[in-house]
């Protein structure tokens, strides 16, 4: 017995002994992150002090200069601020070198590079919106890290002085009753065995939210896949959409324009869902109008009708005195058709899909249940009666590429395409759902104290339109080309095609001052869109310049055409939409026929 006595005191005091040793080195590592998350706290206060020192009196990061602001104000307090910048830079890895993982120096890594950005884009005095870009996209480093810091620093640990105290009792009865030596033996094997698996656990924890970041990181490089992949399918859908819209043009056989009708339809299908892929993927620009919310649902009934099917019911019911929003509308109707299609898949046996609008008014920010700020609000409650959501599927309803569908049946972008728009916009969504209850969506748009926009197109209708002007088209995809010759040409066009700016260049100075109207690629071989412009501009003074993309705005931005006043057509396009484009620049030029023809104009 007293040698089961002296192992059990032995094990008892190996376990406080390990305990100690683990809350020492648990707080070493807690102060590693705390202190990790100070000078993250500090990195953030000093980038605040940075948009101070340029001159912007508008608080936060969203609105980097005042409107109309073209240029970086003066920044005479700017260098001392990075240099506090840097310096907590080199702080934090310091402390990554002494206590620091893989996953804490990757965006500790990142951090430094988004710094360096800022520094080059404020001393070469880029545009405010490049700046706005580079300190937002650094705050964002500075959060991550913050997180992961945070994630790691809160992670429980065993409360070793609970274990100590309640273990004292029986060391006392160790020492004075031999008979309970077997007893304490087991009391502290059990409590090893706990605070064992309560390090497990703790280190499970932390594996899970390192496996989150790594998640995100994952979800980035994926989107800027997309989004390459996007622009390719945006020159393939050029060429097909065009020459489709060529051949229906020309054809009167009743078979083959059914065919190519459904050809377009599939074309036009692909190029939505590649603009749901690019709105992801990198935000795009959008036109902002004050909309009627219940004209635009009253102007799409016709195709919610059509996408949901003859075997679901739609109902629709208008609220009064609704607060008109100020939002894109085709990024309005896609959160409204999105939701639809949700609820038509949710109900493939028919059932009933209902659209309510109601104002609503949000008298308290602070309220629990208010998730946007106090204000008047219009609310757009979209409900089904499907098979409904069970809370692990409504957990990640909005996350990009989940779907509960079956492979090859759905991109799992419809609604977190909804989520970014309504958010962007300021705005809130819920859902709730139950299984076999159906489910239900609640839209929160802030209100507008401006009127709905007219709608109607500022462009000049392309219907009908013909020309004799010479147009030079510069573009690298050789169908593109022979698509925009030939339907350029069916309108009374002379086209010319250059593969690159090169080529472009030689046939300008070919046709010197003979040239009406450059079509080109922003993204070129060798040299960008503006580029070319510019030089043929030495022989084409006179030259009308149109430019073309399938590539997203943060791309074309890198071009420089922020700040260019030339029109932009976005890829994927039809004929009638260029000749429209060319024959509204003409008119705004209102150019003299330096030639001594006859204006071309519309028929």
């Amino acid at each position: 017995m007293s040698l089961v006595s002296v192992a059990a005191i032995a094990v008892i005091i190996s376990f406080y002994f390990a305990q100690r040793a683990d809350r020492e080195a648990h707080e070493l590592v807690t102060d590693f992150h705390v202190e990790s998350q100070v000078l993250a706290e500090k990195l953030n206060r000093e980038s605040r002090m940075l948009l101070r020192s340029l001159g912007y009196d508008i608080p936060g990061i969203a609105d980097l200069a005042p409107a109309g602001s073209q240029s970086i104000p003066s920044v005479p307090g700017a260098r001392g601020i990075l240099q506090m910048m840097n310096h907590r830079i080199d702080e934090l890895k310091k402390l990554d070198a002494q206590f620091g993982e893989r996953d804490f120096k990757t965006t500790l890594d990142r951090m430094e590079d988004r710094l360096r950005s800022v520094e080059y884009n404020i001393f070469r005095a880029e545009s405010p919106d490049t700046v706005r870009r580079a300190i937002t996209s650094f705050n964002l480093a500075v959060e991550q890290f913050n997180r992961q810091h945070s994630s790691a620093a809160n992670v429980t640990h065993p409360d070793t002085d609970s274990v100590i105290s309640r273990m004292t009792p029986y060391l006392a009865i160790v020492a004075a009753i031999l008979i309970m030596a077997g007893a304490v033996s087991w009391v502290a094997l059990q409590l090893l065995r706990k605070s064992i698996e309560r390090q497990a656990e703790a280190e499970r924890s932390l594996a899970e939210n390192i496996e989150k970041v790594h998640h995100l990181e994952k979800l980035e490089s994926l989107g800027r896949l997309v989004g390459g992949v996007a622009h390719d399918f945006n020159n393939l859908l050029t060429a097909i959409l065009g020459q489709t819209g060529l051949l229906l043009d020309q054809t009167n056989d009743e078979r083959m324009h059914h065919g190519l009708v459904q050809v377009r339809e599939a074309g036009e299908q692909a190029a939505s869902l590649t603009r749901q892929l690019l709105n992801f993927s990198r935000p795009q620009s959008t036109t902002v109008d004050v909309i009627d919310v219940n004209a635009l649902i009253g102007d799409i009934e016709v195709i919610l009708t059509r996408v949901i099917g003859e075997d679901i019911e739609l109902k629709i019911e208008y609220g009064d005195d609704l607060s008109p929003v100020e939002l894109d509308p085709g990024q309005l109707q896609q959160v409204i058709v999105n939701l639809a299609v949700n609820a038509r898949d949710a109900m493939p046996d028919g059932g009933e899909l209902s659209i309510v609008t109601q104002a609503v008014t949000v008298r308290s920010s602070h309220d629990e249940s208010a998730k946007v700020l106090s204000g008047r609000y219009t609310k757009i409650t979209v409900t089904d009666t499907g098979v409904g959501m069970d809370e692990k599927t409504l957990e990640r309803i909005f996350e990009p590429y989940f779907t509960t569908k079956a492979r090859g049946q759905g991109t799992g972008l419809g609604l977190s395409t909804v989520y970014g728009v309504v958010k962007g916009s300021g705005g809130h969504i819920d859902v709730t759902s139950q299984p076999g209850a159906g489910s239900r969506f609640d839209v929160l748009l802030p209100g507008s104290t401006a009127q709905p926009d007219e709608v109607a197109s500022k462009r000049v209708t392309a219907t009908g339109i013909v020309g004799d002007e010479t147009v030079l088209v510069v573009e690298d995809e050789k169908g593109i080309r022979a698509f925009l010759k030939q339907g350029l040409e069916n309108l009374g066009y002379q086209v010319l095609l250059a593969e690159n700016a090169e080529e472009g260049i030689d046939i300008c100075d070919a046709h010197h001052g003979e040239i009406d109207v450059i079509l080109t690629d922003v993204i070129l071989p060798g040299k960008n869109g503006l580029e070319f412009i510019l030089e043929a501009r030495r022989s084409q003074s006179d030259v009308t310049a149109l430019l073309m993309s399938g590539y997203t705005d943060d791309v074309l931005a890198q071009s420089g055409i922020e700040g260019s006043d030339l029109p932009l057509v976005y890829k994927p396009f039809e004929i009638d939409e260029v000749a429209g484009m060319i024959r509204e620049q003409r008119m705004n030029r209102a150019l003299p026929d330096t030639r001594g023809t006859k204006p071309p104009g519309i028929a």
